[in-house]
């Protein structure tokens, strides 16, 4: 059976749908999906490189990333937050000025009502704690001499076999 688009209607060129769009069109999830993927996927392959780690290492890396990654990145890392700005005619436009550019952490304390967000047990005192145990310089190089060592156990074993 061929699907059409669903602009043979109005116009008088009809194409066959890809398969994607058909799956996209069958599927449950949102649109918004891939992209929210895509950029946690870039810090990911930005700090550990696009080559294949085995399964075995799965374990070992989520390990890792949760003593050194995750922190590094929500308590360290700045980010820019975007600020909508909607000109005369209604089109909006995002701008990243420097005044918005924070980590994480500091974006969640600056929300209102923040607290009601944290999980039960949890306090800004206790977080504060983590975020201001090293400097960003110095959980930056923690992080980075971590992933050599990570990698030079992971590399040198595939070698070796």
């Amino acid at each position: 059976m061929l699907m059409l688009t669903p602009t043979c209607r109005r116009r008088s060129l009809c194409l066959p749908l890809s398969t994607a769009y058909l799956l996209d069109l069958m599927s449950t999830s949102n649109g918004l999906t891939p992209q929210g993927f895509s950029k946690n996927a870039a810090v990911v392959r930005k700090l550990f490189g696009y080559t294949h780690i085995p399964q075995k290492w799965a374990a070992r890396l989520n390990q890792s990333n949760s003593m050194y990654l995750y922190p590094y990145i929500n308590y360290h890392r700045p980010c820019f937050y975007p600020e909508i700005i909607t000109d005369d005619k209604g089109k909006q436009r995002k701008q990243h000025p420097y005044k918005n550019m924070m980590t994480p952490y500091d974006k969640l304390k600056s929300l209102p009502e923040s607290e009601n967000y944290l999980k039960p047990g949890v306090s800004f005192a206790i977080l504060d704690q983590v975020a201001t145990k090293m400097t960003d310089n110095q959980a930056d190089k923690i992080l980075k001499k971590e992933r050599l060592k990570l990698f030079n156990q992971i590399f040198e074993q595939k070698i070796q076999a």
